[in-house]
């Protein structure tokens, strides 16, 4: 909650905190929020491959505008909902998605 993450920011001698959310942006994993129950490798076509070592994620193409809109840039994006939340910053994963896809 925001109250929870308020808590975060200070430390116990009063100091503050820095409280960063986690985002995997060329990764779809599905326990995610945004998962729909037909999803699978290549459905929707930018799932493109699965991530050896996690069962649960499929490297996305990040670049299509359909998980762009599940991302950012709208009111109910995840980025929408991490800064609503109130976190300081946010640590972007799996930005090389390309690498893993295309070599």
């Amino acid at each position: 909650t925001k109250s929870d993450l308020e808590k975060l920011k200070v430390k116990k001698n009063g100091g503050k905190r820095l409280v960063i959310c986690y985002l995997n942006v060329g990764a779809a994993e599905n326990w995610r929020s945004y998962w729909q129950p037909d999803w699978k490798k290549g459905n929707p076509k930018w799932l493109k491959k699965n991530y050896k070592g996690y069962e649960n994620e499929i490297y996305v193409e990040f670049w299509e505008p359909t998980w762009q809109k599940i991302i950012y840039g709208n009111d109910d994006s995840y980025m929408k909902k991490i800064i609503n939340a109130g976190f300081d910053g946010v640590f972007l994963d799996n930005v090389e998605a390309y690498y893993a896809l295309y070599n």
